[in-house]
C-alpha cells in the first residue's frame, strides 16, 4: 500500500528531526539525512 510507504517515510523524517533536535537542544540546520541512524 503506498499510502503506508508514505505514512513511514513520513514519520522517519519527522522521528530524525525531533530526535536531532532534541539532541541539540536548539534548531539545527537543514541538512541531508543520514542513511543510519547515529550511535547514541
Amino acid at each position: 500500500m503506498i499510502s503506508l510507504v508514505r505514512r513511514a517515510a513520513a514519520l522517519c523524517v519527522l522521528g530524525a528531526a525531533l530526535t536531532a533536535c532534541a539532541t541539540t537542544g536548539t534548531e539545527v540546520a537543514p541538512r541531508p539525512a543520514p542513511s543510519a541512524p547515529a550511535p547514541s
